[in-house]
């Protein structure tokens, strides 16, 4: 055989034999699965109420007060496997401007006055409880004071002061619809932060101002939403916490509202607050407020 004719059949044929190994190979190949898509899902709520009185008469004297109140609610939900997350911002301001005989230049008081957000991850297991982690945060967005007598006193201002929390746990879900149902437990660490009111951070016991103060504890957080029908709807939160240190002293802060759609965009809106804490108060603290103004889901 001619060898130069040998040479090219013998790289004709590695040449068809490399073509022939490539293609098994890739024919045995997995094929990849696509990604499962992200689930989104917002749900927000915007509030707004106005109201104004002026009397002057011989039982109350000259007054006339102005009260504003804002208030949205955002949640977000996401879900990409293997993990489910939702995300909670909560904005509440709101604020009464008083001139009368006894405050004739004119005193402002603020009446809701809070920023809260939040985000919690859940790993679906299908377990009866689910392992979780969250944090979050709540301070103020403007100024607060506190009225004796004729002497105004700020007692809180935007991060003065910020609290903290992160915990990891378990968590039992019963989602269906729009309504949910939401129980966690774990351990939490959680962190005051401040730079002008030290109430809440400052340790009586030692001669400085302290303005930090972290501690580590046990949290018991249920959350629901029902929705009864097209025009009332029920939202709460229940939030338990003890320190590892006092497991005999207990904090508890309960929120709930209920929203009322009178016509289109015109609501009702009832909130009752507790909140149970001897850091700030040895009595329970307790806010109810009815307010009528817009109403408007988003």
């Amino acid at each position: 055989m001619n060898r130069p004719h040998a040479i090219l059949q013998y790289v004709t044929l590695a040449f068809f034999l490399e073509i022939a190994i490539v293609t098994s190979t890739v024919a045995q190949v997995p094929t990849v699965q696509p990604i499962a898509p992200l689930i989104f899902q917002r749900n927000s709520t915007v509030a707004l109420s106005f109201s104004q009185s002026s009397v002057s008469d011989w039982q109350q004297g000259d007054k006339s007060i102005v009260d504003i109140k804002f208030g949205m609610t955002n949640r977000l939900s996401f879900s990409f496997k293997p993990i489910t997350a939702s995300a909670t911002i909560r904005v509440l301001v709101g604020g009464q401007r008083e001139i009368s005989d006894y405050f004739p230049q004119g005193v402002f008081r603020s009446s809701d006055n809070e920023l809260f957000c939040e985000n919690t991850f859940v790993i679906p297991l299908g377990l009866f409880a689910d392992p979780y982690c969250s944090g979050n945060f709540r301070t103020q967005i403007t100024e607060s004071h506190r009225l004796l007598k004729d002497k105004v006193t700020r007692t809180s201002k935007l991060w003065n002061p910020v609290t903290s929390q992160q915990a990891m746990g378990f968590a039992i879900q019963q989602v269906k619809g729009n309504n949910r149902l939401i129980t966690r437990l774990g351990i939490t660490l959680q962190q005051i932060r401040t730079h002008y009111h030290t109430e809440l951070s400052d340790n009586p016991a030692t001669p400085l101002k302290e303005q930090y103060k972290s501690d580590s504890g046990i949290e018991w957080i249920s959350e629901a939403q029902q929705k009864f029908d097209s025009t009332i709807q029920y939202t709460g939160r229940f939030a338990t916490r003890a320190t590892f240190k006092h497991l005999d002293r207990w904090t508890v802060l309960s929120e709930n509202e209920i929203r009322f759609r009178i016509w289109k965009f015109i609501g009702a809106i009832l909130t009752i607050n507790l909140n149970y804490n001897l850091e700030q108060s040895s009595a329970l603290q307790f806010k109810q407020v009815v307010s009528i103004g817009i109403l408007q889901d988003l």
